[in-house]
């Protein structure tokens, strides 16, 4: 099994850290899946997990849900930093 997310993303400054969070409904707390640092041009990041996907995955008889965030760090000489997100695709591959 392995669950995959890819984003496009780029932002106004050079970010210290941009990282995918999922959301673990086994321990009900936020996983870090992905980490990394991202210029003003377009960059993919993917976030993969192949060890119990399913733990973030809440199912019920007729629908799935899935909560994913993003964090970031501004860089250190203060401002504003705006992140935009092109494109998100996910998987779940069983």
């Amino acid at each position: 099994d392995q669950f995959q997310c890819f984003l496009e993303v780029s932002n106004t400054h050079l970010l210290q850290y941009l990282q995918i969070e999922f959301h673990n409904y086994q321990t009900g707390l936020w996983d870090r899946v992905a980490l990394g640092s991202y210029s003003t041009s377009d960059g993919v990041m993917e976030a993969t997990v192949t060890t119990n996907p399913g733990r973030y995955i809440q199912t019920s008889p007729n629908t799935r849900e899935m909560q994913a965030q993003l964090r970031w760090t501004a860089p250190s000489g203060g401002g504003l930093t705006e992140v935009k997100v092109d494109e998100a695709v996910w998987m779940l591959r069983p």
